[in-house]
């Protein structure tokens, strides 16, 4: 299954080819993210913005119908949707999401790091509007902020801000305890 969230084209191949194989769906984990990315998606909407809330937003939705499906069967509260967020977003700039009316899309801030908090702030609000549309079918759907983890995901950072990262506090290696196991 190939899923690229630069990409919006790849996604409902991608949720197709899962219902194809799967007849229900428990969990969905949406932890999508860049930081510090230049340029745009493909279908040209701000890289932070496309790839940690458009695409999943996306795939989430075209995956609605078998997470209502399945927690129709299952124990209350065990069918879940659970978007990334951060802490980061606590410095996000003042008043939320700057608008672009001209493109009629987020702007393209000067500085890559408010366009992530504002990504990361984006996934709160899916998990808000996903609980608020899908609580009532049995569906929960919750934001989270992961931890500091040491990931690929500070790849694009000044190396400043990524020593100062590792030292206060540390970053945890996630690596010993991640498994893939398949029932």
């Amino acid at each position: 299954m190939v899923l690229d969230f630069n990409d919006l084209g790849t996604i409902k191949a991608a949720a197709t080819a899962f219902l194809d194989k799967e007849t229900r769906l428990d969990v969905l984990f949406n932890n999508a993210a860049v930081m510090h990315a230049t340029g745009t998606t493909k279908q040209g909407h701000e890289a932070h913005m496309g790839i940690n809330c458009l695409g999943p937003h996306l795939f989430t939705t075209l995956l609605e119908p078998i997470l209502v499906h399945t927690a129709a069967s299952a124990p209350a509260g065990s069918v879940r949707i659970v978007n990334t967020s951060s802490l980061i977003t606590a410095g996000a700039p003042a008043g939320g999401m700057v608008w672009d009316e001209a493109a009629g899309r987020p702007a393209v801030l000067k500085s890559s790091m408010e366009t992530y908090m504002i990504s990361k702030i984006g996934n709160v609000y899916l998990a808000r509007d996903a609980s608020r549309r899908l609580g009532g079918q049995g569906v929960l759907a919750v934001s989270l902020h992961p931890g500091l983890m040491r990931t690929g995901l500070q790849k694009n950072m000044p190396k400043i801000v990524g020593i100062m990262m590792v030292r206060s506090p540390p970053l945890v290696d996630p690596s010993p305890w991640l498994t893939v196991s398949r029932a």
